[in-house]
């Protein structure tokens, strides 16, 4: 999950815990997938 965010679409995951209380993720993208050239 985290190459597939980060490294194919160019986004970033936050992740926030506090004992008790759980644990949050946001997953931030960008409106449109970076352009990646093509292999020959």
């Amino acid at each position: 999950m985290y190459n597939l965010v980060t490294g194919v679409l160019g986004g970033s995951i936050r992740v926030q815990s506090a004992a008790g209380e759980g644990t949050g993720f946001t997953l931030t993208l960008p409106l449109t997938a970076p352009i990646r050239p093509t292999g020959s």
